[in-house]
């Protein structure tokens, strides 16, 4: 406690993860007897790593800022220090996880937590927040652990965690912003398009109707004059010798009707694409209190359950049914975003 409250470095997560290897592990506290992970003399049975526990999250509820982590990391690592499904606290000492060959027998709980770290980020954390932590001990600031002691009561609706409201919020506003400007790009893209492609056809609009005010020794024609006078226009055309001034033109009913198919067709194929884009991100996300259970397999969400948005649909899973992540259409940025199975499958169908 003395480390955490006086030195930063002990309130990251990798500096965390060293205070326990150096003050818990190597200097052989006996987890095995502690925890009661095998039958020996109950008096040996004494929680005091689950108060090493208690005791960080006291302190961090007063200075909610100096942690780089959050309160579900200390739930992880409290579980799994009991259910020893992982082989880094079993033994009782160095020479006990030695003589097991646990190294090479088991896996660690620092590589599990380290492949899930975006779980455990605290995002009221500030880095540049060094000094000591001179926690106030008056009786009426000691809080009750209800993650700990009570994330199975089901009887009382329980809050939502801050830190998953500040972590979902900011997700979402990250990938609001990426979408802004990825669908900006495309409108400007957008404009640039259809500014060429009117330049295009006004320039072969203006060089029939020239063609024509030279060939029509009666008056000019407008081009834009009814279907009848186009009609006679191009069976006088078609009637006429080689000579004819429309003859050698480049430019013809013809190949204006190409353009504007042309333009027509790069129009559609444009639509389409903004609105691929669209529909590929989520702008309204699903609220995380109305989530009782995952869509998905059904697991109900407890206190330590962390609930996650699919960045394509909004909806919220659990970790096991959003374990995928893509690039989206509809980011500028391009970089993976986390995505539930079904629009992980979708996404990849539609894209080339």
């Amino acid at each position: 406690l003395a480390a955490l409250m006086l030195d930063p470095y002990y309130r990251t997560i990798k500096g965390f993860q060293a205070l326990i290897e150096k003050d818990w592990l190597a200097f052989g506290h006996k987890f095995s007897d502690r925890c009661g992970h095998i039958q020996n003399d109950p008096k040996e049975v004494s929680p005091v790593f689950t108060q090493l526990l208690e005791c960080t999250w006291q302190l961090m509820q007063q200075r909610n800022d100096a942690f780089e982590f959050n309160e579900r990391f200390l739930l992880i690592l409290h579980d799994h220090v009991m259910s020893c499904q992982y082989g880094t606290f079993v033994g009782n000492c160095e020479k006990d996880r030695l003589d097991l060959r646990l190294a090479e027998k088991t896996f660690s709980l620092w590589g599990y937590m380290s492949n899930h770290l975006n779980e455990y980020i605290n995002p009221l954390y500030r880095p540049e927040m060094d000094e000591t932590i001179k926690p106030n001990l008056a009786p009426q600031n000691i809080k009750f652990w209800r993650g700990m002691y009570s994330r199975f009561e089901s009887g009382i609706h329980p809050r939502e965690p801050l830190e998953d409201l500040l972590i979902a919020s900011k997700d979402h506003c990250t990938s609001l912003e990426d979408h802004v400007q990825h669908l900006t790009k495309r409108i400007n893209s957008f404009k640039n398009m259809l500014s060429k492609s009117a330049k295009r056809l006004q320039g072969g609009s203006a060089a029939l109707q020239s063609r024509y005010n030279a060939a029509d020794t009666r008056g000019p024609i407008e081009v834009n004059d009814n279907r009848y006078n186009y009609d006679r226009k191009l069976s006088e055309l078609s009637a006429a010798d080689d000579d004819h001034p429309l003859k050698t033109s480049d430019f013809s009913f013809s190949n204006l009707s190409v353009r504007i198919d042309v333009s027509i067709s790069e129009y559609n194929n444009e639509v389409d694409k903004v609105n691929e884009d669209i529909n590929s991100v989520a702008v309204e996300w699903k609220s995380l209190r109305s989530v009782v259970n995952c869509p998905t397999c059904s697991i109900p969400f407890d206190q330590i359950t962390k609930k996650n948005h699919c960045w394509k649909c909004g909806e919220v899973f659990c970790g096991r049914c959003i374990d995928k992540t893509l690039s989206l259409p509809g980011h500028e940025s391009g970089n993976p975003v986390p995505v539930c199975r079904q629009c992980f499958r979708v996404v990849q169908q539609v894209s080339p």
